[in-house]
């Protein structure tokens, strides 16, 4: 075979083996030499290879190993760095008592044609099957790949012959029946894992929401547990299942009880606080229960009515989608520094997100409409002022409701801080012009009608130290707060460790106003900013009076909070002072202030019931959440 056509591997190979020989019959020599300018220690380890006239080849060989190894300069040392670094761990390794895996193992040089051979693969994997780019980075197909690799090591190790893929991979009804068996096995640890955490757990959080395939109109609910572990807020979802039948409030609640029994949680002796969304089958399922709304799905209705009666405003925002779409369908976005995003009705801060991709593009979305000459037909509509205005306002409302839709830290802490926040963004101004006064006198508005406030929401911003003092509340409402506090002690320190009582404390599912406070900062919002405007300070009023109760001696402290500090790690490094609110607040906070679970579960429902799955099976919809959302968390 000619050497052009031979791959370039096999061509290097064949070099080798020439320079090899010429090593050995003295046509070539060796020198310690380095390169002109280089100064890594692992050049002591490799001698250069050359030739009567001082030209030096392509290769450079091992003084550990005496292999032969590639070298040119435009390529870089990288690679021999690694080979050194290798063989020299392994000369030391050889002296140890270690076993013999370890002796086999060292870093492996892949050369860059397998992983061009890799690429090319994952490319045709993406092409072939039609799946995402991203795909390839996904935990499920690199423990794929990896399981593979081993086969193939273990093949090699056995000097067996190469195995068929098709001899590797099992058939698609194999897949479907181990994933139910890999789900009801991850059911059983769970089950453990919630029969073990809830022996040291005083209440905990369900969240619930319902999901409609679009393709079917068939309707999902979902169920979802939080509570603390180890100062950390814990999340699993327990089930997705097809609901059936009529979903009223009845209906809806003895199908969460009876998944809450089959994982052994009886939710009669159990302190559960629900949160859903603002559902009539909801609220009325759920008025004998401790029931939270949502705090982001209020917000998001706040924002919706107040722009839904502002007629300008309303004419802006349609005009705004006009625009987006019109880009859209031009393949104009191109030709902006950042794309327009069109808004989505069931998405939240999809209007500011659509209000601020044309603000920040709008010198440039002028100039290309001009030269089209069809600025008249979408811009006339949209008031740059205007359009600010809006974004502005609306931006507050955006960093509200992405910090509360967390579950991963405390958030039911936040709600009051935050709305006492957004109320004071709607403050009018002497600048502001007559559809802003009327847009911001709408948000307070719908505040007081749609924020669905209750004295959880007090007690947990009670038990933030920084927020503590509720200055912005009156006495009266402060010792209102004070006195639910300890009614909630009372309910939790009644209970004993392994059994749950429901002697369900006192709610008062009514909004709770409190003063505005005098003073807001204009910097970017975060949590700790939020708080302390809550806040306004942390001093206490009177040191003078005698201790009497634990709350009240929280009361009266000046407490420390550090900047970042977690507020459960917190609560558990002043335990000692404050054992009973410790127990409250490390509870109490693990409970979320949003539904957002919920919504994140269906975000991925959507995707699994794409258009060309909708003969998937509802218990293998289950099984697949169950596997995903559970992936790093039990194996």
């Amino acid at each position: 075979m000619n050497m052009s056509t031979k791959s370039p591997r096999a061509q290097i190979e064949q070099k080798k083996r020439e320079v090899i020989r010429q090593l050995k019959e003295g046509t070539l020599t060796t020198t310690k030499e380095p390169p002109t300018g280089s100064s890594g220690e692992f050049w002591s380890n490799l001698l250069r290879i050359k030739n009567s006239d001082n030209v030096y080849e392509p290769f450079v060989q091992c003084t550990v190993c005496t292999q032969l190894l590639s070298y040119e300069v435009k390529n870089g040392t990288n690679s021999l760095n690694l080979h050194v670094q290798g063989c020299t761990k392994k000369t030391t390794t050889y002296r140890s008592t270690s076993s013999i895996d370890k002796y086999l193992t060292k870093d492996i040089s892949i050369s860059q044609d397998d992983k061009r051979s890799i690429t090319i693969s994952c490319a045709k994997y993406c092409a072939f099957d039609i799946r995402s780019f991203n795909s390839v980075h996904g935990d499920g197909f690199q423990q794929l790949c990896q399981a593979l690799i081993d086969t193939g090591y273990k093949f090699g190790l056995n000097k067996c012959s190469k195995p068929s893929v098709k001899n590797l991979l099992p058939d698609r009804t194999n897949v479907s029946r181990t994933i139910k068996q890999l789900a009801e096995e991850y059911r059983l640890k769970l089950k453990d894992i919630l029969r073990e955490d809830l022996q040291h757990v005083r209440l905990i959080g369900l969240s619930t929401d319902y999901w409609k395939n679009t393709y079917t109109t068939d309707n999902y609910l979902t169920i979802n547990i939080h509570y603390t572990k180890n100062d950390h807020p814990v999340t699993f979802m327990l089930e997705t299942r097809l609901f059936v039948g009529a979903k009223t409030g009845e209906s809806t609640v003895r199908v969460i009880k009876a998944v809450l029994n089959a994982y052994g949680i009886n939710p009669e002796e159990t302190h559960i606080i629900y949160l859903t969304d603002n559902g009539s089958n909801f609220i009325s399922g759920l008025q004998s229960e401790v029931h939270l709304r949502c705090v982001c799905h209020c917000l998001n209705l706040v924002v919706k009515h107040s722009l839904e009666e502002c007629p300008k405003i309303n004419a802006l925002i349609k005009a705004s989608g006009e625009l987006v779409t019109h880009f859209k369908r031009c393949e104009l976005n191109c030709m902006l520094t950042t794309t327009l995003k069109q808004q989505c009705d069931t998405r939240w801060n999809t209007v500011y997100d659509m209000l601020y991709s044309i603000e920040k593009n709008f010198k440039e979305i002028e100039s290309i409409l001009v030269e089209r000459k069809e600025y008249g037909d979408y811009i006339d509509q949209i008031d740059y002022a205007l359009l600010k205005g809006i974004g502005d306002i609306l931006l507050t409302f955006k960093k509200a409701s992405e910090q509360l839709s967390s579950d991963q830290e405390p958030t039911l802490h936040l709600v009051l801080p935050w709305t006492t926040k957004l109320k004071n963004v709607c403050e009018t101004k002497s600048a502001d012009n007559a559809v802003i006064k009327q847009l911001k006198k709408n948000i307070l508005t719908h505040i007081e009608q749609s924020m669905w406030l209750t004295q959880l929401h007090d007690i947990a911003t009670f038990l933030h130290p920084v927020s503590k003092n509720l200055l912005s509340y009156s006495q009266k409402e402060r010792e209102e707060v004070h006195k639910a506090t300890r009614t909630m002690l009372k309910t939790i320190k009644a209970a004993e460790p392994n059994k749950q009582h429901k002697d369900v404390y006192v709610v008062d599912n009514v909004s709770t106003p409190g003063k505005t406070p005098k003073r807001m900062k204009k910097s970017e919002s975060c949590q700790e900013d939020v708080l302390h405007d809550f806040a306004q300070n942390n001093e206490s009023e009177s040191d003078a009076e005698e201790d009497i109760d634990e709350v009240e001696r929280y009361i009266k402290a000046k407490v420390v909070y550090m900047h970042n500090e977690s507020l459960l790690a917190w609560w558990k490094k002043w335990s000692i002072n404050y054992p009973q609110l410790s127990l409250l607040a490390r509870s109490l906070l693990g409970v979320p202030a949003s539904s957002a679970t919920s919504e994140r579960v269906f975000s991925t429902s959507g995707r699994i019931l794409e258009e060309r799955r909708q003969n998937l099976n509802e218990d293998a919809v289950n099984d697949i959440l169950l596997l995903r959302n559970f992936r790093k968390c039990i194996e």
